[in-house]
């Protein structure tokens, strides 16, 4: 009997033996967090993580210690210590002073519960100031409108970023035409913290039509001069009596309801019937891709010249031009491959009545693709019926009005731009065109490029 008992004895403690060995980390003691790194933007700002532990634990900000010595000087943590147990998640906030450097990085470390210098890596935005143009290029805009023989009620907009609010910069802004306007040149602080505008008034009365521009720069308190370059707009005088404006041209392509949203990603339909005789509203659809057109061909050549009545119907009569496509409620110019004919994306208006001696404003959305052009190129062309804007035939452009925009824009994004254009003249069959630009063109070819228009809108 006590050979059996202490056989017995053995036996269960070579079980348990093989049952603590058989136990998990967990069981034995651990020390664990919910996060390997934190980001932080560059104002002053917290965020937390969780600690889950068997027991004792400490954060230091240096390896190899227990002890918090503030080395970075910026991060702080609101508690340096505590006693855990496994079922419970305790939460650690960490907050980053404001950054006004380069992006910065730190390393906390966790120990206890036999680990040591368990890392977790915080990373801090970018904190200098900066001038920040809009999304057209331009360095600052006219907002609101200059009206003839009305009280000025705009402003120059000058756009910053990752301001303190204590910055003071004096503006110094040089004006050609606007008679009767002035801008406040002068001493500004920075009205806000963070991201704002200095807006530097427009005041007095506009005495006459056409084109004004301002030339724009800031000199800070240390004596460093920034230039914002100039921009041009038009004092306008295109009202009825009511004061409501009077566009002479406006083109949205509200009606164009086919193809892929290039500019959305997303998907979209098209007629299952491309026949272009067969082109209608009612047609049955199909699906297709982002990044694809509809697929029916030229607006203005190929669908023009095959179906009149379906032309209309999209609100297209009177429009011509070349390699332009359809995509639901804007359109394409230009294309996936080189054109060896010489022909660039363009559309071009109906004939237009601009008043005599008056300079043109251009407002209009532009947006791009993968592959697109530098730059877009508008203005007024004397118009023949089916007369498109090619490399040979560019004596049809007046060629004092040309101008451009540029499509060093932000990809898949609606940016609007504008452009003045000086009064043309007395010319046959006046028209407005938008082309990709002559700088584009590469011997006799001109090459691949897709970029989108929308919400077309010229003033006066």
């Amino acid at each position: 009997m006590m050979k059996f008992i202490h056989k017995l004895t053995i036996v269960l403690a070579l079980g348990g033996i093989c049952g603590l060995a058989a136990c998990s980390d967990d069981d034995q003691g651990f020390l664990k967090r919910n996060l390997r790194e934190m980001s932080f933007p560059y104002v002053e700002s917290s965020d937390t993580f969780t600690i889950r532990a068997t027991g004792d634990w400490q954060i230091s900000d240096t390896p190899d210690s227990r002890e918090w010595t503030n080395a970075y000087g910026w991060v702080h943590v609101d508690q340096l210590s505590g006693k855990g147990d496994p079922g419970t998640y305790q939460k650690v906030t960490v907050t980053c002073d404001q950054n006004t450097s380069e992006e910065r990085n730190a390393t906390i470390y966790l120990h206890g519960c036999g680990e040591e210098n368990v890392a977790i890596a915080i990373r801090q935005d970018n904190g200098i100031f900066e001038w920040k143009p809009f999304d057209n290029g331009q360095q600052f805009d006219v907002s609101g409108m200059l009206k003839l023989n009305a009280e000025a009620g705009a402003k120059l907009r000058i756009p910053y970023i990752k301001a303190l609010g204590t910055e003071k910069y004096t503006v110094t802004v040089t004006q050609t035409g606007g008679d009767g306007i002035t801008a406040a040149s002068g001493s500004y602080s920075l009205p806000t913290a963070g991201n704002g505008y200095i807006e530097v008034p427009l005041t007095g009365t506009a005495t006459k039509q056409g084109i004004v521009t301002f030339a724009v720069k800031a000199t800070d308190e240390a004596g460093a001069e920034k230039d914002f370059g100039s921009v041009s707009t038009i004092v306008r005088a295109g009202f009825d009596a009511q004061g409501e404006e009077l566009p002479l041209l406006t083109q949205n392509f509200g009606k164009f309801p086919w193809g892929g949203d290039c500019i959305g990603q997303k998907a979209g339909v098209t007629t299952a019937d491309k026949t272009v005789a067969n082109l209608s509203l009612d047609n049955e659809t199909v699906s297709v891709s982002a990044g694809t057109n509809a697929g029916i061909g030229g607006i203005t050549s190929t669908v023009r010249n095959g179906n009149a009545a379906f032309y209309r119907a999209i609100g297209m009569e009177g429009w011509t031009g070349y390699l332009n496509y359809m995509c639901p409620g804007y359109i394409q110019l230009g294309a996936a491959s080189d054109n060896a004919d010489g022909q660039p994306g363009n559309l071009i208006s109906p004939v237009l009545n601009i008043p005599a001696g008056y300079d043109l404003l251009l407002t209009c959305k532009v947006a791009i693709w993968a592959a697109a052009p530098d730059q877009g190129m508008v203005g007024i062309c004397e118009k023949n019926d089916g007369f498109w804007i090619s490399k040979g035939t560019l004596d049809k452009i007046v060629a004092s009005t040309k101008s451009y925009v540029s499509l060093d824009i932000p990809a898949y994004t609606w940016v609007e731009v504008t452009a003045v254009i000086p009064n043309p003249g007395a010319k046959a069959n006046p028209a407005f065109f938008i082309s990709t630009a002559d700088s584009w063109f590469s011997g006799s070819s001109v090459k691949a490029g897709r970029w989108y228009i929308d919400d077309i809108k010229l003033v006066y």
